[in-house]
């Protein structure tokens, strides 16, 4: 996977941390006064991006570093309004893990 294929929230984007850091997409370490923030929204304002192209991120609420790890899982479903769309794992460029389509 490329440096800048893994998935980034936008800044402005409002994101839930979870309450217990997933496995993957670890960016940044964590310490006993981030747990405070664990299960809260926060708003991100700066993305950036590790050496191996793992993003983290700046958020307004405190001066923290957060990374995907932290941030409960808004890339893994896609909800498709029309069931006319297209629905191939290129055209997502695997960034979605489920799909599901409205009727």
């Amino acid at each position: 996977m490329g440096k800048n294929l893994i998935p980034a929230y936008e800044p402005g984007t409002k994101v839930r941390l979870v309450k217990r850091r997933k496995e993957y997409a670890q960016a940044v370490g964590t310490n006993a006064k981030m747990q405070g923030w664990l299960g809260k929204t926060v708003t991100i304002i700066r993305v950036h991006r590790d050496t191996n192209g793992v993003p983290y991120y700046i958020v307004k609420e405190n001066n923290w570093l957060w990374d995907n790890s932290l941030i409960e899982d808004t890339f893994t479903e896609f909800v498709c309004e029309s069931s006319e769309e297209e629905l191939t794992a290129a055209s997502f460029g695997r960034f979605f893990t489920h799909f599901t389509v409205k009727d």
